[in-house]
């Protein structure tokens, strides 16, 4: 199966049992949502370019305000998946992937209206999953995501980078950052060495350490990368799962031929009118505007294999000479975006019933371009209002037969719109939750946060998402990421070795990935750029400690 019909697959499954259980979890006024997988579709890369791959995704607010705690979308996003393999044999339920970004998730306790990042690596079958430096969670019932007790996924990405302070609650973006491009992708170094055991347990793990590097205005490079174990653990509680996972195999590069905007839960509602025909409002969305009527995106896809940076970063740990800091070129195919897509966005009602999946007849709206690498959409519907950076989409639409005897939603005209189903003077937006708790950790008291501990600290920096986050420096592998699972001294010794060559060869300002130029980057919060302490600029890490709300 193809890897973007896995993930279809995968969000349908998870969006009609999301809705169920949120229906359940959560009384609301809200009669529906806006929600679906839409599509966009590259030419196919070669075969042989298995070693991860960048893109630039647009940033932009996709409400103009936060619409609440159940609001949860990406935006372009890619889902990378290991490359398939003749000699071995997946099992029915086989699903793993890194398949983070940019977005909004229920999960997101300091929402702002612009997206955060974080990783979104998934463990088989969603058994765990990563989002960052101390943050992730598990499928198991009733375990808080956010439960230190149940540290599933939390322990699954190190910290990397000693000027990038990663929070938990996902990378603040500058707000300056809207309309711009985000550069980031994935490419496995060699930072921990093969294992035979992994936690105690027979099971092998691979030395691909998939890397997440950054391009921005203002921080360039690694930032972090999951470790080969996260992979490799589902494989303890069963053997024949071994070998199957990211930590051993190289990337499928048609996994990024199509990219995705995934969006589970905007707030909606569906009334019918005196006529006897649905009609339906969704809570203004936008999309960037970049002149011309036109809003970007993504551009600068790309792919790499071996040769691109990992040949060259294990060469030199085994003592060549200090690797470039720049992807090779000869090493990276650029995919060609196509001008065609398969938007997704479906009003349903928000109780889980399957088989009311009714689609936007977005050909309405808007229209796929392609200039120069980037992937456009051009809008074509009167009822597209442009608004200084934004352009927002029609907000009411009538259910209508396509001509293939389906039914679609067609935007309209608020005036068009029954005064009768109340939809015109509608509150659509959730009801706020006053949940103010941290994210916090143990760090006061679990010996893989005291022992040794931390280096220097705490600390404390005020977010532009209006949290607060305390941290301290770790030396790299004191980290409870990498003390979670055990590996042998002479293992981390090489892989503190390993980081200190980074800390002292590459800099955050030095060329990385390649793409737009410095005025079309986002930027991250400057409050999360950081300068080492004095004795602590090589081999030490900031480590997040506890993230509140403060304003």
């Amino acid at each position: 199966m193809h890897a973007k019909d896995v993930a279809i697959s995968a969000f349908i499954a998870h969006t009609l049992l999301g809705c169920g259980q949120m229906a359940a979890d959560q009384a609301t006024s809200e009669a529906s949502i806006l929600t679906g997988f839409s599509s966009y579709f590259l030419e196919p890369a070669p075969q042989t370019y298995t070693a991860g791959y960048a893109l630039y995704a647009a940033v932009w607010p996709l409400q103009e305000t936060y619409p609440g705690p159940r609001h949860q979308s990406g935006l372009i996003s890619a889902w990378l998946s290991a490359v398939d393999t003749d000699d071995v044999s997946r099992p029915a339920n086989y699903y793993s992937t890194i398949e983070g970004g940019l977005g909004w998730w229920r999960g997101t306790r300091f929402a702002t209206a612009l997206p955060k990042f974080t990783v979104g690596a998934v463990s088989n079958d969603f058994l765990e999953w990563a989002n960052g430096p101390g943050s992730g969670g598990g499928s198991a019932d009733g375990v808080d995501q956010r439960d230190w007790a149940t540290p599933q996924g939390k322990h699954g990405v190190a910290q990397l980078s000693n000027r990038l302070l990663w929070a938990p609650d996902g990378l603040v973006l500058n707000e300056n950052s809207r309309g711009n491009f985000l550069g980031y992708g994935y490419t496995p170094l060699p930072f921990i060495d093969p294992q035979s055991t992994s936690r105690g347990a027979d099971v092998s793990t691979g030395d691909n350490a998939w890397t997440v590097f950054f391009d921005t205005a203002n921080f360039k490079g690694p930032a972090a990368f999951i470790i080969p174990n996260f992979f490799s653990k589902p494989a303890v509680g069963d053997p024949t799962l071994e070998g199957l996972f990211l930590d051993e195999l190289m990337s499928d590069p048609w996994s990024v031929s199509s990219l995705g905007i995934e969006t589970h839960v905007i707030p909606a509602m569906i009334e019918t009118g005196p006529d006897g025909v649905a009609y339906a409002r969704i809570v203004p969305t936008q999309f960037p505007a970049n002149g011309a009527n036109t809003s970007r995106l993504y551009r600068d896809v790309q792919v790499f294999d071996s040769s691109a940076m990992s040949d060259a970063v294990a060469e030199w740990f085994d003592g060549g000479r200090p690797a470039p800091t720049r992807f090779r070129a000869g090493g990276t195919h650029r995919l060609t975006p196509l001008a065609e897509s398969e938007p997704g966005f479906m009003i349903i009602p928000d109780d889980g019933a399957e088989g009311n999946d009714v689609f936007i007849d977005f050909s309405m709206i808007a229209e796929e371009t392609v200039s120069d690498g980037t992937f456009a959409y051009r809008w074509v519907s009167d009822l597209v209002v442009q608004d200084g950076s934004v352009v927002r989409l029609p907000e009411f639409y009538r259910q209508e037969t396509s001509d293939d005897g389906e039914p679609v939603w067609t935007p309209i005209p608020a005036q068009d719109v029954p005064v009768e189903t109340g939809l015109t003077v509608a509150e659509l937006e959730f009801q706020p939750r006053n949940d103010n708790t941290p994210l916090t950790t143990p760090y006061d008291g679990d010996p893989l946060w005291t022992t040794p501990g931390f280096a220097a600290g705490p600390f404390e920096v005020a977010l532009s998402d209006g949290s607060t986050l305390t941290y301290a420096w770790y030396r790299f592998i004191d980290q409870p990421a990498i003390r979670y699972w055990g590996f042998p001294d002479d293992t981390l010794a090489r892989l503190q070795n390993r980081i200190e060559l980074v800390h002292q060869n590459w800099d955050l300002a030095d060329r990385y990935l390649s793409g737009p130029p410095d005025d079309q980057l986002a930027q991250f919060d400057p409050a999360q750029i950081l300068t080492p302490p004095e004795g602590l600029e090589i081999g030490y890490v900031p480590i997040a400690l506890d993230q509140r709300k403060t304003r």
